[in-house]
């Protein structure tokens, strides 16, 4: 596969071509929250995110690109990771912190509206993105802290277990909003690895 840099939040990290990394590292690796990409509403911010990475890192620099869209992230600095429409159209929600004490909205990730909502992103985004020059793999996120599909309980101010009584989690749906999303990435991207 090669080996990876991590691109930040978007075009923060703009080396020159004889900068040492793009000697050895072959692809770059991006984590853009949902709400980054469709605050605005469905696909309205996939050109203006996805877009000036293409040009600068695939046409420009001659590499590849990877994806993984997060739902929840601590490091977000915004009040939402997942769009506030998501939870407006009915979507379950639970208050957290963030890294920087600010309260958070994040998903209730096993609750089917939420579910349906991110499987319907999904598609858009494999629309969008399946199959594209240059597009070296999509991590399946989506369910869990960054999502990397844990809950982050060993964090400060993320699940506690009252939270999780009362949003009904059980081991079981957990694994079955998992699965979904898992088919859902499948489905939107025949043409691109998983």
């Amino acid at each position: 596969m090669g080996l990876y840099l991590a691109g930040g939040g978007g075009l923060d990290y703009q080396p020159s071509v004889e900068t040492w990394p793009l000697s050895v590292a072959d692809i770059v690796y991006f984590r853009p929250t949902w709400n980054k990409l469709e605050e605005d509403g469905h696909g309205k911010g996939f050109e203006a995110y996805f877009e000036p990475i293409f040009d600068f890192w695939v046409r420009r620099r001659g590499k590849r690109v990877a994806f993984r869209v997060m739902s929840a992230s601590t490091h977000a600095r915004s009040a939402y990771a997942t769009p506030k429409w998501v939870f407006d159209k009915g979507a379950a929600s639970v208050e957290h912190l963030n890294l920087y004490g600010q309260t958070q909205t994040d998903p209730v990730f096993w609750d089917e509206k939420y579910l349906d909502e991110y499987c319907q992103f999904v598609r858009r985004l494999g629309g969008f993105l399946d199959g594209r020059k240059g597009l070296e793999y999509v991590d399946i996120g989506g369910i869990g802290e960054w999502g990397e599909m844990h809950l982050g309980l060993h964090m400060p101010g993320r699940w506690t277990q009252e939270q999780m009584d009362k949003a009904q989690f059980t081991r079981d749906r957990y694994i079955a909003a998992y699965r979904r999303a898992i088919d859902a990435h499948a489905s939107a991207f025949p043409q691109t690895r998983m």
